[in-house]
């Protein structure tokens, strides 16, 4: 799903107002964070993947809209530019050749990290499955490799992903970094 945070319209509300039945409080992860503007603590309501979906079917996220969700926050991605998605298709054009049917190749697509994170790596390699992944995405135990595709994000995809990507048990992370020209 690439989707991103959108604000509700009149006509969404009675979508909208499906939400609390989907989304409760007796599912939220209150995880303590500071709000520099007060000093003080404050909570912020994580989201599963499951409510995640559920704010897609109502309406809250639009299926053209470029969000993630990473330990129960919704990340809003970086619009793509041309430099991104000819890096994208770069190392998709090289792989193909190089691993031909030996591994599935997943552009851009879901990987179910747990409860909480759904992350859309610019690449991941994925051991063969005779579904392909038909009825559920690929997990943690799933992924060879993930690789992102860093213009802007390269200081999240190196001190957020990676670390997130490695805590699910996923093997290796490669980061190409077009800055860098690397």
């Amino acid at each position: 799903m690439t989707t991103q945070v959108k604000e509700p319209t009149a006509a969404a509300a009675p979508a909208a107002a499906a939400v609390p039945a989907a989304i409760s409080p007796e599912t939220a992860t209150p995880v303590a964070a500071a709000d520099p503007a007060a000093g003080l603590a404050r909570e912020k309501r994580k989201f599963t993947v499951a409510e995640y979906y559920r704010m897609a079917e109502v309406g809250i996220l639009h299926h053209t809209e470029r969000v993630e969700l990473l330990d129960g926050e919704i990340i809003v991605m970086a619009p793509m530019g041309e430099r991104h998605a000819n890096g994208v298709r770069r190392i998709d054009r090289v792989l193909h050749r190089a691993l031909g049917d030996a591994a599935i190749i997943s552009v851009q697509c879901p990987l179910r990290l747990d409860d909480l994170s759904e992350p859309e790596p610019d690449i991941a390699l994925l051991r063969l499955r005779e579904d392909e992944y038909l009825d559920s995405h690929p997990g943690p135990a799933d992924v060879l490799v993930v690789m992102e595709v860093s213009d802007s994000t390269l200081d999240f995809d190196r001190e957020v992903k990676s670390k997130r990507y490695a805590a699910a048990g996923i093997p290796e992370m490669w980061v190409m970094n077009l800055p860098g020209d690397c």
